[in-house]
């Protein structure tokens, strides 16, 4: 689908690049153009859906690893799916062995497809990237703001935020909130509603519920209201969120594990990384079901993130007009349509 979830904005980034640079691509949604698009993305995308599909070119399918089958017989077929597993089911197994050949986000997700026995040389790292832009949304209106962005799940680590905060201000604190973007489309109202009363009954600092916005430009407002990005998470294909907040020239404090890895690295002066020691099955009784391992937490883990929150709440707080080093965020979509143009050529 051509929307704002992760393989939409993908998809419309790179369609938006690759025509900016004259090169003709045509477009066949999985799904659906979703109407509440900005002006400009459904031009990028009523442009692509408009060009006629050829044999003569490599077909590209930014989609899951389950259901990566085409329907257009005789075309040089490329895959690009965003995972979060250690290993694949056999199911995505088979549908990743019919492609001539893989994109991948991070350099740890190429050494997934490795492990798994798909052949080195079919598997080519395209990172995904940001708007180079994003440093204008960047404010400070006194109130220290602990922000994550991503929908409701175990695997995001939503499950241990509010002890993390507690350990960090178990008194409270003044001037601090939490703010959660995090609506699930996939979940009922009721699910949603769960996540927030938790929330709300279990944080000794006040929080704050950010509803899913048609308008990207307000997600981008509120990250560059934000004085730090708590990022918990257990895996993830890439961690878009997290990039854009660096990219803003914002703190983060996330998993040194997954995908985020390829741009979370010890030396980013943006990101504090908390290691990890142990794996444990996925299951988180809804979408993971033991299909794989990600990262295993436990109180130490939870008092590291809370160290660091605190840490930068107290730097923030002696210091409140101090900027962060500038990121030259070599991770812009640009790059990305560039690095894919170059695999193509190198390919076909």
């Amino acid at each position: 689908p051509i929307n704002h979830t992760s393989y939409g904005i993908v998809t419309l980034n790179v369609i938006q690049q690759l025509r900016a640079s004259g090169i003709k691509v045509a477009l066949d949604p999985i799904q659906y153009i979703e109407e509440g698009l900005s002006k400009e993305e459904l031009d990028d995308a009523r442009w692509a859906q408009n060009n006629s599909l050829s044999r003569d070119y490599p077909l590209i399918k930014i989609w899951h690893a389950q259901d990566m089958s085409t329907n257009i017989p005789g075309c040089p077929t490329i895959g690009w799916p965003i995972f979060e597993m250690d290993r694949f089911t056999s199911q995505e197994l088979d549908q990743l062995h019919t492609l001539d050949h893989l994109l991948v986000c991070s350099r740890w997700a190429k050494s997934i497809c490795e492990q798994s026995g798909i052949a080195a040389e079919k598997v080519h790292v395209v990172p995904l990237g940001t708007r180079p832009d994003l440093h204008k949304y960047a404010s400070y209106d006194g109130v220290y703001r602990i922000l994550n962005v991503g929908k409701w799940e175990i695997r995001k680590g939503h499950d241990i935020i509010p002890a993390i905060v507690n350990v960090a201000f178990p008194g409270g604190a003044d001037n601090v909130e939490l703010v959660m973007a995090c609506d699930n489309m996939f979940m009922t109202d009721y699910e949603n509603k769960e996540w927030e009363d938790f929330y709300t009954h279990e944080c000794n600092i006040p929080v704050r519920f950010f509803h899913r916005a048609d308008d990207i430009e307000e997600v981008y407002k509120l990250m560059g209201s934000s004085s730090v990005g708590l990022f918990p998470s257990r895996a993830e294909g890439w961690g878009l969120p997290i990039l854009e907040m660096m990219t803003m020239n914002k703190k983060v404090i996330t998993t040194n594990y997954s995908g985020m890895t390829e741009f979370c690295y010890s030396g980013n002066p943006h990101c504090k990384l908390i290691d990890i020691e142990e794996w444990e099955d996925a299951y988180d009784g809804m979408w993971f079901t033991g299909q794989g391992k990600w990262a295993k937490f436990d109180q130490s883990h939870i008092d590291k993130f809370a160290l660091c929150l605190k840490y930068h709440h107290s730097a923030v707080a002696s210091n409140p007009n101090r900027v962060g080093l500038k990121w030259e965020n070599p991770f812009t979509w640009e790059n990305a349509a560039k690095q894919l143009l170059e695999v193509i050529n190198e390919v076909y």
